[in-house]
């Protein structure tokens, strides 16, 4: 993973570094950092500023520390600028990059602990507390498509949410 070094490049500046919640000023910084990546496709599509407070609103509940992760898979991954709400994927990480088994092994495992979960050997507390969280019996007793869907969804939102708290 590349190393950026400034807010032109982009490093998150050092008043984007507590867990306070994005700000105007930080939607700025990245703004001007998004122009530095992909110039006049930035601006094309986004301009110079968040005008109508679509990127704040999309972030705000962001932790600005995770902003440099969505810089750098822009930088590795898009051609293109991405909308808000990819970026906010973007700047989220996937459960292998933090040392977790990925959203399909966790779900599977959730699944084959789910009869006896205080004996299963979890291969992350992570993974059986998504499954707390969803409900063992849920996931024993779902029988059609669309309770497996269901609690496959519920897990996955569990689960997504411990990884953005590691």
């Amino acid at each position: 993973m590349p190393q950026v070094t400034t807010p032109r490049t982009g490093e998150v500046p050092p008043s984007a570094r507590s867990a306070t919640g994005i700000t105007p000023k930080l939607i700025a910084e990245l703004f001007s950092t998004m122009t530095g990546l992909y110039g006049a496709k930035w601006t094309k599509e986004h301009g110079l500023a968040d005008r109508t407070g679509a990127w704040l609103n999309t972030l705000k509940d962001l932790d600005p520390k995770l902003l440099a992760l969505g810089i750098n898979r822009c930088q590795r991954e898009k051609d293109w600028p991405p909308s808000a709400p990819e970026f906010l994927r973007l700047c989220h990480p996937k459960p292998e990059e933090i040392g977790l088994p990925p959203m399909a092994k966790a779900w599977l495992e959730a699944n084959d602990g789910a009869g006896s979960p205080s004996h299963h050997p979890w291969s992350h507390r992570a993974v059986y507390l998504a499954g707390r969280e969803t409900g063992w019996h849920e996931l024993r007793s779902a029988l059609t498509a669309q309770e497996q869907r269901d609690a496959k969804v519920r897990f996955a939102n569990a689960y997504q949410a411990l990884i953005i708290k590691a």
